[in-house]
């Protein structure tokens, strides 16, 4: 899995900050300050624009983002990862009160099979979501529909690019 990018925030010159602040936030937080900047702004900058300058202020990603030390805490993340651990513990548990300690294998097992299934059950929602897109821009009622008129549209051009 692909690390996210990092944003950076710029130093407060002269002016105090009331809170301590990173000095670099993950892009997708970066993201939804911009939305508030372009709004008030515009958009004659980029999102990278702006990094290339050095981000945002911590002032500004106050009033964009009021939320943002939060969102970008170490700490956040931490208490996030340790809510996993311990529902994955606590499903191992009851795994293990069900067949007996001998079994911590297959508790495991369990475990690592209920978590393909979470991400087969999301593969499916976003192919689902996609079939339901791709039925409403064509406007068919099936993907078998879409596939035949893709493919007859695909055998008349190839037929009069020959010609």
């Amino acid at each position: 899995m692909q690390e996210e990018p990092l944003f950076p925030i710029l130093l407060s010159h002269g002016q105090k900050v009331s809170k301590p602040h990173p000095m670099h936030i993950p892009w997708s937080i970066a993201e939804l300050a911009y939305s508030g900047y372009a709004t008030k702004y515009g958009t004659d900058q980029s999102l990278k624009r702006l990094s290339e300058r050095g981000g945002f202020g911590p002032e500004e990603m106050d009033e964009y983002v009021p939320n943002w030390r939060e969102l970008t805490s170490e700490l956040t993340t931490l208490k996030a990862e340790i809510a996993k651990l311990n529902t994955e513990c606590a499903l191992k548990a009851r795994t293990c009160c069900k067949f007996g300690n001998k079994n911590m294998r297959q508790a495991d097992k369990i475990v690592s099979l209920e978590a393909e299934l979470v991400a087969k059950e999301e593969i499916i929602k976003a192919s689902s979501e996609l079939v339901e897109f791709v039925k409403t821009k064509y406007k068919v009622k099936t993907i078998s529909e879409f596939r035949c008129t893709y493919m007859m549209k695909l055998a008349y051009t190839l037929q009069k690019q020959r010609k």
